[in-house]
């Protein structure tokens, strides 16, 4: 989500930034990207959230909140529309995925007597503290290879910047490996059960 919303325009120009795709149209583009884009952590926990009443054997309740979601979805599409035109459909859609992802949130808290959200708080700040190094050192790379070897043309100049996103990439995954995220730690596991090394061994984890 970060990686689109901070890197959204000169995704666009490297993608579709040639002939009668201008960098206005880029700029418009990309503000679409943004608008769906911070909507993705709302679908990602909206769409849990309905597995779980799945297997709870209750799936009408998933069906009956997703058809809410869809008229609450066209209403703010209707009221957005003309004062932001395209984005403003595209942030309608996250608004109400944002909508969604909390009424079944705290739905579930209540179905299941657990407190979710608390048991969420410690993961969800080291992965926000991961996303803010990556991103550090996805811009700063970015910016260093443009300054450095100055790329001609919208499209090399755009792709200077996008290549810090792989020395970004790395600095999230060494952060979370640093911070015991426990979704990575698990991952190098089986990474280490597939090559049969001695556990512990990658990383030292």
């Amino acid at each position: 989500m970060a990686i689109l919303v901070w890197f959204a325009e000169p995704t666009v120009a490297v993608l579709f930034e040639r002939g009668s795709f201008t960098a206005d149209t880029t700029q418009r583009t990309a503000a679409v990207v943004i608008a769906l884009a911070i909507g993705l952590l709302s679908r990602a926990v909206a769409w849990f959230n309905f597995s779980v009443f799945h297997a709870l054997v209750k799936p009408w309740i998933p069906v009956t909140l997703g058809l809410v979601e869809v008229l609450i979805n066209i209403c703010l599409t209707w009221i957005l529309v003309g004062p932001f035109g395209i984005f403003g459909i595209a942030l309608a859609t996250s608004i109400s995925l944002t909508i969604t992802a909390i009424v079944t949130t705290v739905m579930i808290t209540r179905e299941l007597e657990f407190r979710v959200v608390p048991a969420l708080i410690e993961p969800f700040i080291k992965i926000s503290l991961m996303t803010a190094v990556m991103l550090v050192f996805a811009a700063s790379t970015g910016n260093l290879l443009f300054v450095t070897f100055r790329p001609e043309g919208v499209f090399w100049a755009n792709a200077a910047l996008l290549a810090g996103i792989v020395p970004g990439a790395i600095a999230f995954l060494v952060t979370g490996i640093l911070l015991r995220l426990g979704e990575i730690r698990s991952a190098l596991g089986l990474l280490e059960q597939k090559w049969n090394l001695r556990p512990g061994r990658l990383f030292g984890g």
